[in-house]
């Protein structure tokens, strides 16, 4: 379900998955990956956009070692809606009962991939803090809606740091895995 696949595969120098649904603050990744494709520049031809909905049977397939890889998914922690989380492989477990009904799947693909050895060597989840009342069938929140714009042009200048980074060094060594 790419929504941005670069002309040339071989291009790709990082790739962005959103998860999410069509229900509610739960499609929050998926209006970001909308987002992120609207806004992206010809400098941006190697970031690859895609929406997935159920990472065990999507996310493990698509990573590529080499590639640093976003992930963002909806998250909920108790923070201002809207909030962007950046976190590591590492503090996925800290943070899974926070992370959204995508979480527990989430957390097993990123580890079925490190045992299969496909785990990107830079790989960092973007939790996107959404309305803990909000249910399935409810509308998409107004003060998340507000947060779109800003949070598509700061995971867009993410994307652009890892690539530059990771063309100009083998890897930052604080985004290893």
């Amino acid at each position: 379900m790419p929504i941005y696949e670069p002309s040339n595969s071989s291009s790709v120098r990082v790739n962005i998955f959103a998860f999410g649904s069509p229900y509610g603050d739960d499609s929050i990744g998926w209006l970001l990956a909308e987002r992120l494709v609207a806004e992206q520049r010809p400098r941006d031809a190697g970031i690859r956009v895609c929406q997935l909905d159920r990472p065990v049977l999507t996310l493990t397939q698509r990573l590529e070692p080499e590639v640093p890889t976003l992930i963002i998914d909806a998250m909920i922690s108790g923070q201002p809606i809207g909030s962007l989380h950046e976190l590591t492989m590492a503090q996925i477990p800290d943070a899974l009962t926070q992370l959204s009904s995508h979480g527990y799947g989430l957390l097993a693909s990123l580890q079925l991939a490190k045992a299969l050895g496909r785990l990107p060597r830079v790989c960092l989840i973007l939790a996107i803090e959404i309305n803990p009342l909000t249910k399935p069938a409810s509308p998409f929140s107004q003060a998340l809606a507000h947060r779109l714009t800003p949070l598509s042009r700061q995971i867009l200048v993410r994307a652009r740091q890892l690539a530059r980074v990771c063309e100009s060094e083998p890897y930052p060594e604080n985004l290893s895995r």
